[in-house]
């Protein structure tokens, strides 16, 4: 089975998902409504694979580096989260308002990517190995995605 550090899963599905959200702000530009479609649904089920990939691999990664306060640090990860499924439908729409369909997806898009950047420099090397069952989980999530 082939193994895959999971500093690599987390970036290659930060700049999955970023790219994902650049590309979903072009839809509008689509030539027919079957065209926009069928890119939505492809352009959704990619961000899912990369949300997927790095949400799974960061699990792994608090786990060996928070040893003593894994708890912790989930429950600031979860808060951090819910407060940006709070703020961000509010700064989409005002980012709409500013500058149409794809402004929110680029911005979203190129912060996505810039905290790619920064992961990719700063965080260490872990001990961390994630094989081949976050493939499983990341096939999982993107299923749901799919489903609802």
């Amino acid at each position: 089975l082939p193994v895959i550090g999971a500093r690599v899963v987390s970036v290659s599905g930060i700049f999955i998902a970023g790219g994902s959200s650049i590309a979903f702000g072009f839809l509008d530009k689509a030539e027919s409504r079957p065209v926009f479609v069928a890119l939505s649904i492809l352009l959704r089920c990619t961000e899912g694979l990369g949300v997927s990939a790095f949400t799974t691999a960061n699990f792994a990664i608090v786990c060996t580096e928070f040893e003593t306060r894994v708890a912790q640090v989930y429950a600031i990860l979860e808060t951090a989260t819910g407060i940006g499924l709070m703020i961000g439908p509010t700064v989409g729409g005002g980012l709409y308002e500013a500058g149409g369909f794809g402004m929110p997806f680029w911005v979203i898009g190129a912060l996505i990517w810039l905290t790619g950047f920064i992961v990719l420099f700063f965080l260490p090397q872990t001990k961390v190995v994630v094989v081949v069952v976050v493939v499983v989980v990341v096939v999982r999530e993107t299923i749901l995605w799919l489903v609802l």
